[in-house]
C-alpha cells in the first residue's frame, strides 16, 4: 500500500509516525499503532492538489520472465481506459540496475503523467532489481543486458496478449542504467518505434564508480 520512506516511534512507543507515498499521491505524513494497525493520514498538505487529478488504475502483475522465473511488473493505465480499444505501450526501464520500481510518487519518471497522455505504461522489475532476494539482485552482475532484455520483452508480450495493446505502437524509455537498456533494446529488436535514452550509461569504468 505505497512506499514508506521514513518512520519514527513516539516517546512512549505506542505510536509510529511515517512518510508514505504511492504512484498517485506525493509523500504525506501518517500515523499508526506500534504494531502497524490503524494507519491514518495526519498531514493534509497536498489534499487540495491531489483532488484535481484524474488518474488511471495501477495494477501489479506477475509473469514468467528469463529462464521461466517469476517477474513483477507495474501496469499504469490512462484515465478513461477502455480494454476494448487498442492503446500504445510505453515500457519504462529503471536504472541501477540494482534498484526497483515501487508504488511511489516520482517527480521525474512519473508513471501517471506518462499514462495521462494516452499510453499504457509498464514498469518491469527485471532480474537485477532489489526486493526479491540477493540471488535475484545478483542475477545480472557482470552479464548486463541479456536477462533484463528478456524480462522486458516478455512483459511486453504479456500485455500484447491481453488484447488491448497495439503492437505497432510500442516505445521504451529509461535513464542511467535504464538508458543503457533502451540502447541495448534498440540493438536487439526493431519492434519499438521510439526510444528515450536519458543519461544512458556507456562507460563501465564510470559505472563501477
Amino acid at each position: 500500500d505505497g512506499t514508506i520512506q521514513a518512520f519514527a516511534a513516539s516517546a512512549d512507543g505506542r505510536t509510529l509516525a511515517f512518510v508514505r507515498s504511492t504512484m498517485g499521491r506525493p509523500s504525506g505524513v501518517f500515523a499508526a499503532a506500534s504494531d502497524g494497525t490503524s494507519a491514518r493520514q495526519i498531514g493534509t498538505f497536498n489534499d487540495d492538489l491531489v483532488k484535481q487529478w484524474k488518474l488511471g488504475e495501477v495494477k501489479e502483475v506477475a509473469y514468467n520472465g528469463w529462464n521461466g522465473a517469476p517477474v513483477q511488473m507495474w501496469v499504469i493505465y490512462p484515465p478513461n481506459f477502455n480494454p476494448q480499444k487498442k492503446w500504445p505501450l510505453l515500457q519504462i526501464v529503471h536504472g541501477g540496475p540494482h534498484s526497483a520500481w515501487l508504488d511511489q510518487f516520482h517527480f521525474r519518471w512519473n508513471m501517471h503523467l506518462f499514462a495521462s497522455h494516452g499510453h499504457v505504461v509498464a514498469a518491469v522489475n527485471f532480474h537485477g532489481s532489489t526486493g526479491w532476494g540477493q540471488a535475484f539482485t545478483d542475477a545480472n552482475t557482470a552479464q548486463y543486458g541479456t536477462k533484463e532484455f528478456e524480462d522486458v520483452e516478455k512483459g511486453t508480450d504479456h500485455l500484447i496478449a491481453a488484447g488491448y495493446i497495439d503492437p505497432a505502437r510500442l516505445a521504451a524509455a529509461g535513464g542511467s542504467y535504464g538508458g543503457y537498456m533502451v540502447a541495448w533494446m534498440n540493438g536487439h529488436t526493431d519492434r519499438y518505434k521510439a526510444y528515450v535514452c536519458h543519461a544512458g550509461v556507456y562507460d563501465w569504468v564510470s559505472q563501477m564508480a
